[in-house]
């Protein structure tokens, strides 16, 4: 099967788009979502995520309004973070950059998104669900892509996700650290995910503690 490219040129979404989604585009008075220049330097993976995440939103979107301020405005920002600073993959964004992009957002666009935190949730969530293989280096993991059986769901504290977000260090993070060993008690063991959560707060919080004391240090 042939690799599948990223866009490699200019769009225009009403043309791009057919039938009535591209309609519902040819009364939007904002014109900076309707072109997306997918001819710039960017890293293929991040270009393949941003055209994944328009086309989602074009389609499942249907209140104009809505689909512009929280999502379109909030992606055409994310595509101008990614080219000014070099992002490559938008599963693997760090808080800092979380936070850069926040600033980015509400300086060019105003204060078109009430919550880009959860904007990024959303785009790492869809990214995240639509991998062909599990991610498991991203920095947030969704539990409705982990292959769980329904027995090791709790019904009473329901877990959705594990972020590994506030672990700085590699070797603490990634190496042999949290995500290793959260891998291992989803994919070997059979506790049940309210156990494994219990494991991951604590081993975070621990690992978090000791970042900070070599950071004082």
């Amino acid at each position: 099967m042939k690799k599948k490219l990223p866009l490699e040129q200019e769009i225009y979404l009403p043309e791009y788009l057919s039938g009535t989604v591209a309609r519902s585009f040819e009364k939007e008075v904002d014109q900076r979502i309707l072109y997306w220049d997918f001819s710039i330097a960017l890293d293929e993976k991040i270009k393949m995520q941003i055209e994944l995440l328009l086309n989602e939103i074009v389609k499942s979107i249907k209140n104009r309004e809505e689909r512009r301020n929280r999502y379109l405005l909030p992606l055409k920002c994310l595509f101008c973070y990614a080219e000014k600073s070099g992002l490559k993959d938008i599963m693997k964004m760090e808080k800092a950059q979380e936070q850069e992009y926040s600033f980015m957002l509400k300086r060019q666009y105003g204060n078109p998104c009430s919550s880009p935190k959860k904007f990024i949730l959303f785009c790492r969530k869809l990214l995240f669900l639509e991998s062909k293989n599990i991610n498991w280096e991203a920095n947030v993991w969704f539990t409705e892509r982990l292959n769980i059986s329904s027995e090791r769901y709790s019904r009473s504290n329901a877990v959705e996700s594990f972020s590994f977000l506030d672990i700085h260090f590699y070797e603490n993070r990634q190496g042999q650290g949290l995500q290793r060993y959260l891998k291992y008690l989803l994919t070997v063991t059979s506790l049940n995910l309210g156990t494994i959560r219990i494991h991951h707060t604590y081993i975070k919080e621990f690992l978090s503690f000791l970042e900070d004391c070599v950071e004082r240090s």
